[in-house]
């Protein structure tokens, strides 16, 4: 599990704790299938939660996957060119996509994809330079406008577009 979704793992811990501890593996497997990474995480939390238990009102699980999301935060930028971050969404082969907030001209979320920081290496920032230009042709109601692109002060490309929930 290369990112977290938290509110998955949340869930998904919850869920483990309401199942009886014999039969805790079995639900493990069936809920994680073949990610082997979700299993560890979630089992890594249940350790946390037997050890901790009666020291908290709410299970120590919970408690603990609140608190990686808090932290995970933390190692978010705050601000890429003119928009402030709010929170990852996603990461791909060229870059990481964020959640973050225009506030000028207009207040408005947009989804904001940032290239790797790729040093002098043209051929994925020409890449990425023509997948903006495409899709900026791009008129369709199931295609993400593209509203801004550019280079932030610290040298990283990026492209801001419309946020579709989902």
């Amino acid at each position: 599990m290369s990112e977290v979704d938290h509110g998955r793992l949340t869930e998904l811990v919850g869920a483990a704790l309401r199942e009886p501890s014999d039969r805790r593996a079995a639900w493990l497997e069936d809920a994680c299938g073949d990610d082997h990474a979700l299993r560890a995480e979630i089992e890594s939390l249940l350790g946390e939660e037997e050890s901790l238990e009666g020291f908290l009102e709410r299970p120590a699980a919970i408690e603990v996957a609140g608190r990686l999301a808090k932290s995970s935060r933390s190692s978010l930028p705050n601000a890429i060119g003119p928009y402030r971050v709010l929170r990852l969404l996603g990461r791909g082969g060229m870059g990481t996509v964020y959640l973050a907030e225009q506030e000028q001209p207009v207040e408005r979320l947009v989804a904001l994809k940032v290239l790797d920081r790729v040093g002098g290496r043209e051929g994925p920032r020409s890449r990425f330079v023509a997948e903006c230009r495409a899709l900026a042709r791009l008129k369709h109601s199931n295609v993400a406008a593209i509203y801004d692109a550019g280079i932030s002060a610290d040298g990283r490309a990026f492209v801001a577009m419309e946020w579709v929930e989902g």
